[in-house]
């Protein structure tokens, strides 16, 4: 079970003339999982912000994400959207202003230094692809062999958190670094 995501978000003007509003540019820098057993787990994007990518995870919590930050005091935060890059002839997933909707540069967001991070509790299940499962492994409830994500009777775990590829994992660290969203504050 996805529990949490820690972003990184820096607020920033549209560089687009025609609107030059404030936006909060925002990327997950990890997330908590929490298996059957209660077991919890982060994992930490190794590479951090990787501009021109296919697909981003960003995508899959966004809308919670989005909602969040907007319940902040902080700008309307970016839209990850499917943008095609003449330069590089290929699609990928850029973040767009909210206002306008033009593309806000990867190459830039990349190089941004001044992040702030935040936690975003979240509820939703993680589904794991099925070649991760079969990989070998040592599966803590059925031995050597391949996992199942059918729920067992008994509540207990059929994965192991610790075999997801693309992060670094830390059992004792829990979002601890990160604080929650500043509440927005009333009209002045």
């Amino acid at each position: 079970m996805l529990t949490a995501v820690t972003i990184r978000t820096v607020m920033r003007q549209c560089w687009a003339p025609q609107c030059g509003k404030w936006l909060s540019l925002w990327a997950v820098d990890n997330v908590t999982l929490e298996s059957r057993r209660s077991r919890v787990a982060t994992l930490h994007a190794v590479y951090g912000y990787l501009p021109w990518q296919a697909a981003r995870f960003e995508q899959r919590v966004q809308e919670t994400v989005r909602t969040q930050i907007m319940a902040s005091d902080r700008p309307a935060p970016a839209v990850f959207e499917r943008r095609h890059s003449k330069l590089a002839g290929t699609f990928y997933i850029g973040q767009v202003c909210p206002h306008c909707h033009v593309v806000q540069g990867d190459g830039h967001i990349g190089s941004t230094y001044d992040w702030e991070r935040y936690r975003i509790p979240l509820r939703e299940k993680l589904i794991f692809p099925e070649t991760l499962l079969v990989a070998p492994h040592l599966c803590e409830d059925h031995g050597r062999g391949r996992c199942s994500q059918v729920p067992r009777p008994d509540g207990g775990r059929n994965f192991k958190v610790e075999t997801f590829g693309w992060a670094v994992v830390s059992a004792n660290d829990v979002n601890g670094e990160a604080d929650p969203l500043p509440a927005k504050r009333g009209r002045r």
